[in-house]
């Protein structure tokens, strides 16, 4: 393999293999940091989930797939690599979500109080078993598990002309 191949998959395996670790990948495309992340994920057992790329991609839409990838994190408990890439942070709204989701575990509004009460309900047993006492309410759970076990790969492009905008975002 070629030095800078081996380099990548070092420095995603030193962050992906962290509690909660995510990796910010920029450089040309057709370079390898998405297969990087992804080879990395698979040697490690994570479940890697990729962003449905239709032309219309809103945020709505993101919403409903990241609802999906939290519900393996947060209630399976299961590792979990999102990978975003430019064409999904055409709206700073999603760049927004991903900082929300970085640096609390949790995005306000993605659930109305119908979906969480079932989303939770299997968690209350687990929570007294492995919290005994540490959490309050199973939405702390929940959030902890996010923290835990959901990896974020953003991947961008530096020649996209909207990278330094997103860049700013975050």
């Amino acid at each position: 393999l070629v030095p800078q191949v081996l380099d990548q998959l070092a420095r995603c395996d030193r962050a992906l293999s962290r509690r909660g670790g995510s990796v910010l990948l920029v450089g040309r495309s057709g370079v390898g940091r998405r297969n990087a992340a992804e080879l990395v994920a698979h040697s490690h057992g994570t479940r890697t989930f990729k962003l449905n790329s239709a032309h219309e991609f809103s945020l709505k839409l993101f919403h409903q797939e990241l609802k999906q990838v939290l519900q393996v994190a947060g209630v399976e408990g299961d590792h979990a690599l999102l990978m975003l890439e430019d064409h999904h942070m055409l709206d700073s709204a999603v760049l927004e979500t991903v900082n929300s989701l970085l640096s609390s575990g949790e995005v306000p509004g993605l659930y109305t109080h119908e979906e969480l009460e079932p989303l939770l309900a299997p968690l209350k047993e687990l929570m007294l078993d492995e919290g005994a006492g540490e959490f309050r309410n199973t939405t702390e759970f929940f959030v902890s598990r996010i923290q835990r076990n959901l990896h974020v790969a953003l991947v961008m492009d530096n020649a996209h002309p909207r990278f330094l905008v997103n860049c700013e975002y975050n």
